[in-house]
């Protein structure tokens, strides 16, 4: 499947389950630019199925009609779309050679996943059989990938933009940090002085502690793993919780992206699940408070500044510039050079590298 879409070649998590019940929802795949709508349904035993959000006879959205019969009704005329993509007319019967087009769904940690086909590659996850599921969420963002990637791959920005984790503006001259290229997979890690701030002592952060954020950035689909950590500035562990968060990138339209959460902690043993769930709601919802900060600057930079011009890239940088390569190697399958020249040189015998 070389040189095809994303949504060909990697299972993306499309939608939370919860958002997914006894109503059709129609969700945007366009990543490339291209509109490209998906209805979602559930049937009458649950499970899962995915169309092209379009009747084949009038091109009304089947999202906007009923679920009957296991079969979506066309608001428009009435036209019938089953699991599978056959369709029925509502007076003359089944109508052969008329299908509309499937894709391949399946639920995993909070979310609906979804490929064009059942052949595309599924995303290997951590193990995570030692921590707790503290829930899943998504957020929209009005940017492109790249600028949202770029933006969760350096914590430079922590003095800045977030209020929990991280250092303040003084701490960031004890960071220390380093970036690792190991094939299609890319290693970061931060370990900076850890900011006071109000509810420290929920997260069991120890005052004049450090926190450490090491991740591993993936692109079959594009996804970034982190493990937080509270240590001393050595690297040592000096408090029992940990985080493990797994944050994937969906991008739907040309300049929009939608990031994906799963989110995990740890407090070194099992015996201590039930405290974590009764703490979930509360850690979610300060999560996803602090990482909306990223979500409204992206967005303003974007209105702003749609076009940066040429940009001045710093220390802690490396990170994008080889997530940036490996974006358009692995995930959006972009020729190399030498691929593009092989190609130029058959078509122009003249031509020569």
């Amino acid at each position: 499947m070389s040189g095809a879409r994303p949504i060909d070649r990697f299972f993306h998590p499309v939608l939370l389950s919860k958002k997914l019940k006894s109503k059709p929802v129609s969700i945007d795949v366009g990543s490339a630019g291209l509109p490209e709508r998906v209805v979602l349904f559930r049937t009458s035993k649950g499970k899962i199925a995915a169309t092209q959000d379009r009747c084949p006879h009038r091109g009304s959205p089947l999202s906007l009609g009923e679920l009957r019969n296991d079969e979506l009704v066309c608001p428009y005329h009435g036209w019938r779309v089953d699991r599978d993509g056959a369709t029925t007319h509502p007076t003359s019967g089944p109508i052969k050679k008329c299908r509309v087009p499937t894709y391949s769904v399946h639920e995993a940690d909070g979310f609906i996943w979804m490929a064009s086909s059942h052949l595309a590659r599924r995303a290997s996850f951590p193990d995570v059989s030692e921590w707790t599921h503290m829930g899943s969420y998504e957020i929209p963002i009005d940017a492109p990938l790249e600028l949202v990637l770029d933006n969760f791959n350096e914590d430079e920005h922590f003095p800045y933009v977030h209020k929990v984790l991280g250092w303040n503006e003084e701490g960031a001259h004890d960071v220390q940090f380093s970036c690792d290229v190991r094939g299609d997979e890319l290693s970061v890690n931060y370990r900076g002085p850890q900011r006071d701030f109000f509810g420290r002592s929920f997260f069991m952060l120890p005052k004049n502690g450090f926190f450490d954020n090491k991740w591993v950035v993936r692109f079959d689909p594009v996804r970034i793993s982190y493990l937080v950590t509270a240590t001393d500035c050595a690297g040592n562990p000096v408090a029992p919780l940990r985080q493990h968060v797994v944050i994937y990138f969906v991008p739907v339209q040309k300049h929009k992206t939608v990031i994906r959460v799963m989110q995990y902690s740890s407090l070194g043993n099992s015996r201590w699940r039930l405290l974590l769930k009764m703490m979930a709601p509360l850690t979610i919802m300060v999560s996803k408070w602090d990482l909306e900060h990223d979500k409204h600057l992206l967005e303003k930079i974007v209105a702003l500044s749609p076009d940066p011009g040429p940009i001045r890239y710093g220390t802690y940088d490396e990170p994008l510039l080889q997530a940036r390569k490996l974006l358009r190697k692995v995930y959006w399958a972009e020729p190399t050079r030498a691929e593009v020249g092989h190609e130029r040189s058959a078509q122009d015998p003249e031509f020569s590298l």
